[in-house]
């Protein structure tokens, strides 16, 4: 069972007793997502040395989301990570921001900051003419 399953279980269970606080299962799950920040900006590094981009992404997804991932991959040879969906916790939007902190600037280095509005416009014209 991983971590954050067993720490949800315990504070539930504790909760229960009366032995744990609201207060405490919010700044565990708090230090957890700052772990998770953490960890996404060195799992970013590494995989910069190692040659891979990738942008992470959560939520709703725009309807030409696939025209836009086969552009990014084509193009620049960036990935698109779906990390979660439209319910997403402070963990996933802690990774997805450390990550992304790390991996965008390295991105719009080597290809421009144009590079999102271009691919989106394009993607959105193949979209539109299917």
């Amino acid at each position: 069972m991983n971590i954050r399953l067993q720490l949800l279980f315990c504070a539930l269970a504790l909760g229960t007793f009366g032995c744990a606080s609201s207060t405490d299962v919010v700044k565990q799950e708090r230090r957890l997502a700052r772990e998770d920040y953490l960890a996404a900006r060195v799992e970013a590094q590494r995989d910069i040395e190692s040659g891979q981009l990738a942008y992470e992404v959560y939520g709703f997804l725009l309807p030409y989301f696939s025209e836009c991932e086969q552009l990014l991959c084509d193009r620049y040879r960036i990935h698109l990570r779906v990390v979660g969906g439209c319910v997403v916790d402070e963990s996933v939007r802690a990774h997805a921001k450390g990550y992304n902190e790390i991996m965008v600037p390295e991105i719009e280095r080597r290809f421009g900051s144009n590079l999102w509005a271009q691919t989106e416009a394009d993607a959105k014209r193949i979209y539109d003419s299917k």
